[in-house]
């Protein structure tokens, strides 16, 4: 939820801190010769979460449509029940291109948490993963006089700056607001190239 434009979170609101696709693109489409998920067959939109990629009866954790291209960036938490096992999806309810992990019994191990840091007030969250040497990282920052931002980054792993940034279309980020689902992301492994710091740029 946020708070005076603060993010907060179960272990507290953040404040001076707050990808084809995650994290998280290249035009949020990774770039030609980019590794990425393989494409598979969709469900028809009407088995989607309304303004994701979420397959029903499944959770939205993040998702949203990128101002560049329409394609939807989308984090999904699968089933009703605690613990569940997450996912990243990204593409169009007709053409997905790319899912990770592909797996969908697979473990949440891949996937990071970070809270970021901004001077300022500013500050946010991200959720990150690496696939094949490319690390896709979706984030949400907001700060004061309504300063939000939110999107997906990708860049080679170990890199320290990023491919691309393809921010979500203004307004149209949704997120979840249960506790005990943000919990559960809490206890994923923290991203120690991103936790406390700001967000990798691109490289001008």
């Amino acid at each position: 939820m946020v708070i005076e434009k603060h993010i907060c979170r179960p272990v507290g609101c953040v404040t001076a801190l707050v990808a084809n696709g995650i994290i998280a693109v290249l035009v949020l489409m990774s770039p030609p010769g980019m590794a990425q998920g393989t494409s598979t067959a969709v469900p028809s939109a009407s088995q989607y979460v309304k303004g994701s990629l979420c397959t029903q009866p499944d959770q939205v954790v993040f998702s949203c449509p990128l101002a560049r291209n329409g394609k939807i960036v989308s984090m999904c938490a699968a089933g009703n029940a605690s613990p569940h096992t997450f996912y990243y999806v990204f593409g169009r309810p007709h053409a997905v291109e790319m899912r990770y992990p592909n797996d969908p019994a697979a473990s949440n191990d891949g996937f990071l948490h970070s809270i970021l840091g901004y001077p300022g007030g500013t500050g946010g969250y991200a959720y990150s993963f690496v696939n094949n040497g490319i690390k896709y990282i979706v984030y949400s920052v907001s700060g004061k006089f309504g300063y939000e931002s939110d999107g997906v980054i990708v860049q080679k792993s170990g890199s320290l700056f990023a491919l691309a940034d393809m921010e979500c279309s203004k307004g149209k980020m949704i997120e979840t607001s249960s506790d005990s689902l943000t919990d559960e992301t809490l206890k994923w492994r923290v991203d120690n190239e991103l936790n406390g710091r700001a967000l990798p740029d691109t490289k001008k």
